[in-house]
């Protein structure tokens, strides 16, 4: 039983859609670029599951170019863990600071893709918790083709408070 007066945070969107891989690699960065001091993928370490600038979350793949599917959850508050959805190859959790109230997924050679992921009407800060799956299976496909959904992304976001500084927290 729930105790009264612990808030349970609520789905507030969901999005589905492809990310298109190149060079191992995507971002999720601020749609206002202009507010993105190193664009994506300047700066891009290549190394970890996930890695972040001022701006946007680097996620690295585990196939060099295919089309991955991407979920992702919008909370108003802390998202509950997603453990128990699937068999998760990956976990980690960043911040990222939006301008825009929008996130453009980049691709490292063809640049941002058309669709964007709406998280508010303007500027915050917020939690990324990123899982992924179908890694040791996309590795091998993608040294003999362009496999396409083998790969699979969660990502979910929930706004932090204003006053929250802390760093990142990354895990696995």
């Amino acid at each position: 039983m729930a105790d009264a007066g612990v808030r349970v945070p609520e789905w507030v969107a969901q999005q589905q859609g492809d990310v298109e891989v190149d060079f191992f690699g995507f971002s999720l960065q601020d749609a206002d670029d202009t507010a993105v001091p190193l664009p994506y993928p300047e700066g891009r370490s290549g190394r970890g599951f996930v890695s972040q600038r001022e701006g946007r979350i680097d996620v690295e793949s585990a196939g060099h170019t295919h089309t991955a599917l991407l979920d992702v959850e919008v909370w108003d508050g802390p998202a509950p863990p997603a453990e128990d959805r699937a068999a998760w190859e990956e976990r980690a959790e960043a911040e990222l600071s939006c301008t825009s109230g929008e996130v453009a997924v980049w691709a490292t050679a063809a640049g941002p893709m058309p669709d964007r992921i709406r998280l508010a009407d303007g500027p915050g800060r917020w939690a990324v918790r990123l899982y992924c799956a179908g890694r040791a299976a996309v590795r091998p496909l993608a040294e003999q083709g362009v496999p396409e959904g083998v790969e699979r992304y969660l990502a979910q976001f929930w706004p932090l408070p204003p006053s929250h500084t802390g760093p990142a927290r990354r895990g696995a």
